[in-house]
Formats: structure tokens, C-alpha cells, sequence
């Protein structure tokens, strides 16, 4: 025979039942939950840190899971990046085969300075041997543009300013002092003359 329970009972049951659900899982969920509430509290749920009296996004303050690269969406590029201690010829032409590689002595991603990165470019259809074709389309960049750089652990924003074209052996404009500058051979392929894109 089944028994009826009185409502009184059954509710009174209930009660306690969500009660001590509701206490079992604060407690295997405490953590987590202190963590939100504290995130909330000293960030406001939006977007900066303060870190060495600069505003940066949260993004870019945030430990990245990430091996050191580049990455420009605009022209479909994502490359590591290669460092050397010396700018020997023979030493930077092993180095772009495999990379985007910085030039020694200039600043790191992050970092106040110019930052100097190279890369290999080649002509249109050229097959994707090594990274001989990485920088074959930087031509197309156009001011706004975003170039992000991974490095240390932290990601790094960069905005394209401007396009220059140089000699060999011509010095870079004056006003790419303290920013960001990728170069490549132009002509893509030729080693006649020199792009430099530049952006902050």
C-alpha cells in the first residue's frame, strides 16, 4: 500500500532537500564564485588594467598561451617569430627561412623604441616553401589595419600608419622613430628596393 503524505510534510521535505542542494554546491563551488565576484569588483566587467602607469586592454595583460608570432588578418599571415644576435648576412638569410625575424639591437614587441621586424617576399603564386611568401602581400596594407604580436606570453596590438618605399641602404623617415616597422624587398621577389610598413 502506498502511503500519503501530508502536504505539511512533503513541503517541509522539499525545503530542506533544497537547502542543504543549495549548501552542498556553494561549498563545491566557492571558489569559482569568489573569483567572479572579486573579477566584477576590481575590473567592472569591461576591458582595462593598469600596469606601469599604462591602460592597456585586458586582452593584452592576460598570460597567452601562445608561442611567439605574428599575425595579420588583413592578408592572411600568422608566421613565429624569429630572434638572432646577429645581423651577419648569412645568419639573417637562415633566420627569414624560417619566420618573421627581428633585427638585433631594436626594440621587442611591448617595448618603447622602434621595433624592426623582416620578412621574405616573393613573387605572386610563388608556393608557400618555408616563408619565402610572408610578407609578399604587405603591400596591401592600408592605414587601420591591425598587425597583433605575440610575444612573452602577451599579445600586443599594433595599428598601421603608413607605407614607405626605400632604397637599399636608405634610411628610414625620421618620424619611424619609437614605432613599429616591417620590412620586405619590393618589388615581392626582387632585391631592388625596400617597403617598410609602419604603424603604432
Amino acid at each position: 500500500m502506498i502511503k500519503n503524505f501530508p502536504k505539511e510534510e512533503l513541503l517541509s521535505f522539499l525545503k530542506i532537500f533544497i537547502f542543504c542542494f543549495v549548501i552542498v554546491f556553494l561549498a563545491m563551488n566557492l571558489g569559482t564564485i569568489k573569483r567572479m565576484f572579486n573579477y566584477k569588483i576590481v575590473y567592472g566587467g569591461e576591458e582595462i588594467i593598469q600596469t606601469q602607469n599604462e591602460i592597456i586592454p585586458r586582452e593584452e595583460a592576460a598570460l597567452i598561451a601562445k608561442q611567439d608570432s605574428i599575425e595579420i588578418p588583413k592578408i592572411q599571415i600568422e608566421a613565429p617569430l624569429v630572434f638572432i644576435e646577429s645581423a651577419e648576412k648569412s645568419v639573417f638569410s637562415q633566420a627569414l627561412d624560417k619566420g618573421v625575424v627581428h633585427y638585433p639591437g631594436s626594440s621587442l614587441p611591448g617595448e618603447e623604441g622602434q621595433i624592426i621586424f623582416l620578412g621574405h617576399s616573393a613573387p605572386l603564386g610563388w608556393p608557400k616553401v618555408k616563408y619565402d611568401w610572408v610578407f609578399s602581400k604587405l603591400g596591401d596594407l592600408v592605414p587601420g589595419d591591425k598587425i597583433y604580436f605575440y610575444y612573452n606570453q602577451q599579445k600586443y596590438t599594433y595599428t598601421v600608419k603608413e607605407k614607405v618605399i626605400l632604397n637599399k641602404g636608405e634610411d628610414l623617415p625620421a618620424h619611424a622613430d619609437g614605432a613599429l616597422v616591417l620590412i620586405t624587398c619590393w618589388p615581392p621577389g626582387v632585391d631592388r628596393r625596400r617597403m617598410a610598413v609602419i604603424a603604432d
